[in-house]
């Protein structure tokens, strides 16, 4: 299933829930998709993504951007392992 401009809850290191922000898509509840139309993807936009992954607790995002003339895929994976 994806869902559209789907909030994910946010948790501070020790847990505590402490807001939410949109996904623009979220994936079988277990990837994040960013999706960009600008001329080329920036360090902003990864780190975007990563805050997004930390504080969701989620493991898998994707960022997509249509803005260049060719597609940008670019997968990004946050372990839990050492959490």
């Amino acid at each position: 299933m994806v869902r559209q401009q789907f909030p994910i809850h946010v948790y501070d290191l020790d847990g505590t829930r402490v807001g939410h922000f949109v996904a623009d898509l979220l994936v079988e509840d277990s990837l994040i998709v960013e999706l960009k139309a600008c001329p080329a993807l920036l360090h902003e936009h990864w780190a975007q993504a990563l805050g997004y992954l930390r504080a969701s607790r989620f493991e898998h995002a994707m960022l997509i951007n249509f803005g260049p003339s060719r597609l940008e895929v670019k997968k990004l994976i946050l372990s839990t392992a050492g959490r």
